[in-house]
């Protein structure tokens, strides 16, 4: 899946395939806001949630950013040992 297959989902249907098939990368708060960071093979996804209401504010697909290459190189070489061991 791309980046510009995932902006086209419904809210719902990316809430599912991020729950299937994205990587948990870490999560922080600020503030009344958690934000949660999945990697997905070609592109990471920032989602917002309100802790106040429990809900989700914000789904987003990033591509690239300095933070996003830095996050996206260590993540391959740690997930290419992980293949690796597992195969």
């Amino acid at each position: 899946m791309t980046i510009f297959d995932f902006a086209r989902l419904k809210p719902k249907d990316k809430e599912l395939l991020i729950q299937e098939t994205a990587v948990l990368l870490k999560f922080y708060t600020e503030g009344s806001t958690r934000v949660t960071v999945y990697y997905m093979p070609s592109f990471f996804i920032e989602v917002n949630t309100c802790l106040i209401e429990n809900k989700i504010i914000d789904i987003i697909p990033y591509r690239r950013g300095h933070k996003i290459e830095k996050e996206k190189d260590h993540l391959y070489k740690v997930m290419h040992n992980k293949y690796i061991l597992v195969a």
